[in-house]
Parts: C-alpha cells; sequence; structure tokens
C-alpha cells in the first residue's frame, strides 16, 4: 500500500511538472481558416484547442511549439501569452511593462519591436502611442538594471512584443515565429495577384485534396498554389525552406531540442508524389515568376509549368482536382468579367467532366456567371477583400 501511495505521488509530482512546463499559445490566421488551423493543430498531436476569430488558442510544451513553428502550413504567427494585467492610466501601464523581467528572454544589445492593437481604451486611443510607451518601458527596464538599452529594429527584431488592449485590460505576447510564417523561403518573386501562402496552403485543406491525383491550378500567377499543393503532397514541413525563427533569439532557445524537432519532421519523412501538378498561365510574366520560385522551391519534378490560355487546358485523366484563383478586377484588370467566368464555366463543362473545381473570388457576382451550383462554399479573407472558395462538381449527366 505505501508502494502504491508513493508511486501516485509520484505521477501526481510529475503530472504538475507537466503542466508548468506547458504554456499558452496562440497561433494567427487569416479569417476563414480558424477552423482548417484548428484541425491541423488537432493533427499535429495539439490538445485544449480553442478557435476564436482569425485565432487559435492551446497549450503546449516548447519542443511542440518549436515543431508547430516548422510544420505549420495554416498559420500567420505563433504567440506566446505572458502576462495579463488590468490598468489605471497610462503610468500604470507603464509601470506594469517596466515590472516584466525582460533580462530573461533578451540581453540588452539585442533589438525589440512592439506590435500593438488596442480597442475602447481612454488611456490609449491609438496604437503607435501604446507601441511607444511599450517601448520606452522595455527600454528604461535594461538601462535601470544593466545601463544599457536594447534599439528598435522594424524590420528584423530579436524580439517582437505583440500588445492587445481591450478598454483596461492587458495581454503581452512574445512573437515565437519572427518574421510571419507565411513566408516559407521559396518565394523569389512576387506576382502582382499571389496569394498569400497560408491562404493557398488553406484551400487546399479546405478543398479536402488528398494528395493523390491530378491536380491543375490554370491561373497559377507565381506558382503558389501549386507549390503549396506539392509541399502538402509530400507532407514536407511548412518551414523548410527557412532557417530562422524568432524564437531562436531568446535566451531559452535549445538548439539541441530545435535539431530533434528537425530531423523528426525532415526530408526522410517525406512522401513521393505519384501524379502531376499541372501549373498554367496565359501571361509571360507569370510564366517567369513561376519559373524563378519553381527553381528556389526545386519542385521542377513534381510541377509542369506552361503558358497556355484557360480554354486551352485539358485533363491528363479521368479525375481530379482544379484550385484557382482567376482575376477579378481589382489587382488585374478584366475587360468583360462577366463573359470571362461564362467562359471559366462553359470549358470546365465540356472538358473536365469526373473533376471538382475550386475557384476562389472576390466579384461575389462574377463567380455567379460560371453557371454551375457550388456543391460547397466558404467564405475566406484574401487580404482586405472578402471573397468566396466555390466547389462545383463536374459529373456527367448533372452539367
Amino acid at each position: 500500500m505505501c508502494l502504491i501511495l508513493a508511486f501516485l505521488k509520484f505521477c501526481l509530482i510529475l503530472e504538475k511538472l507537466s503542466t508548468v512546463s506547458k504554456k499558452t499559445y496562440v497561433a494567427k490566421t487569416i479569417q476563414g481558416l480558424e477552423q482548417v488551423l484548428a484541425d491541423e493543430l488537432e493533427q499535429l498531436g495539439v490538445q485544449n484547442i480553442r478557435p476564436g476569430r482569425r485565432m487559435v488558442e492551446f497549450e503546449t510544451d516548447i519542443q511542440t511549439m518549436y515543431a508547430l513553428n516548422y510544420r505549420v502550413f495554416t498559420a500567420l504567427r505563433i504567440l506566446e501569452s505572458y502576462k495579463s494585467f488590468t490598468f489605471t492610466d497610462v503610468n500604470d501601464y507603464y509601470n506594469q511593462i517596466h515590472s516584466i523581467p525582460w533580462d530573461e528572454i533578451i540581453c540588452p544589445d539585442q533589438t525589440i519591436a512592439i506590435d500593438a492593437s488596442v480597442f475602447k481604451c481612454n488611456a490609449f486611443n491609438n496604437s503607435h502611442f501604446t507601441e511607444m510607451k511599450t517601448k520606452d518601458a522595455i527600454a528604461d527596464y535594461f538601462r535601470d538594471k544593466t545601463g544599457k538599452r536594447p534599439s528598435v529594429s522594424l524590420d528584423n527584431p530579436d524580439l517582437l512584443v505583440n500588445i492587445y488592449i481591450l478598454a483596461d485590460f492587458c495581454h503581452v505576447s512574445l512573437d515565437t515565429s519572427g518574421t510571419p510564417l507565411y513566408k516559407r523561403g521559396y518565394r523569389e518573386v512576387l506576382h502582382e495577384a499571389s496569394l498569400n501562402e497560408v491562404l493557398a496552403a488553406g484551400l487546399i485543406r479546405l478543398s479536402k485534396w488528398n494528395g493523390k491525383g491530378y491536380f491543375y491550378d490554370p491561373m497559377c500567377g507565381g506558382c503558389t498554389i501549386p507549390i503549396e499543393a506539392a509541399m502538402f503532397a509530400m507532407k514536407m514541413p511548412a518551414g523548410y525552406y527557412r532557417n530562422h525563427w524568432g524564437f531562436m533569439n531568446w535566451k531559452n532557445f535549445q538548439p539541441e531540442l530545435w535539431k530533434k524537432v528537425t530531423e523528426e519532421n525532415g526530408i526522410s519523412k517525406q512522401n513521393n508524389y505519384e501524379f502531376q501538378i499541372f501549373a498554367s498561365d496565359s501571361a509571360a510574366t507569370s510564366l517567369r515568376a513561376s519559373q524563378k520560385n519553381l527553381a528556389r522551391s526545386r519542385m521542377m519534378k513534381h510541377i509542369k509549368l506552361e503558358q497556355k490560355t484557360f480554354d486551352n487546358l485539358l485533363p491528363a485523366g479521368d479525375s481530379g482536382i482544379l484550385i484557382f484563383n482567376p482575376p477579378y478586377n481589382v489587382r488585374m484588370p478584366v475587360e468583360d468579367i462577366t463573359g470571362f467566368y461564362q467562359e471559366i464555366g462553359n470549358h470546365l463543362k465540356h472538358n473536365f467532366t469526373g473533376h471538382d473545381a475550386w475557384i476562389i473570388s472576390s466579384d461575389l457576382e462574377a463567380i455567379k456567371q460560371v453557371g454551375l451550383k457550388p456543391a460547397e462554399k466558404y467564405a475566406v479573407w484574401n487580404g482586405p477583400l472578402e471573397a468566396r472558395f466555390h466547389k462545383f462538381s463536374l459529373f456527367e449527366g448533372k452539367l
């Protein structure tokens, strides 16, 4: 009996240690992809997931935080929750920020930046003033303790501090990602109408494509969707092409643990893609951008790139999936937007029987001109534009 009690006490101690080692994190995402991100986190073994607006909150340990930064496709940033407090005025806010032990995170010769969001607050009526006051409190903390002040770097800070204020409540988070996670590292040329990589990855997951079969993007722009599709099919980590994250600048960074994470999720875990991904565009400028991005991603083996108009695209097999982002008179003007979308629908109906076509567009009237009833549709945001992502199932006899 004594041995059993001792074992149970030991288990309780381990449980407490495990709980202490876990922290709360927030993964930011694009509006409309919250559940997609939650599902991706769950597939990677994360528990206690709480989706919100443009974010998903969860608890995990430092090793999993490293792994998520390396692997997750549908998160923009991963923030580590650090401190929450209420304040009465600007001076009280300054004092509470000043009281945080910043020297436990970075050294005074490193750089900082502040990203603040402020809502319904009498003390701070704009984010810029909040950022300035936060920067002053952190710099003064180091000056008072070490005699040196960290400098500000807006482009590539060693520590990016995220401040969220609602009325008299403040939540302080540390950005573990540094450079936003949508910057995968394979894009050499930014096409004028390219999708954000996180949005492209989210669309692929919304389509429920399983990474098998023929895949087409007939209006590929800079080739973002095809490259994301190839990475998904091959089970590559999202951060495969990157070499730096924000947490690497912190005092508690564990290089050996990071090495373990990358070895467990690296090249040896990838699949071979047995089919073909077809990327095409009618514009020569798009082809040049795609060629450079494909070369940098080393995906030429898996993605066949061609210059052709949509009405010249024909399927390579009896089934497959198309995901594409046609122009909708914003960044790329179209002379006859109604006729353009009608032609898309006609070509799909007559040539892609047996396929699923997914189209994202911010022109909610134009997409109706495809002339097919969507089997599924989702609302997502493409930058500042509200968009619809429609699935058209092209079955023979139902066109």
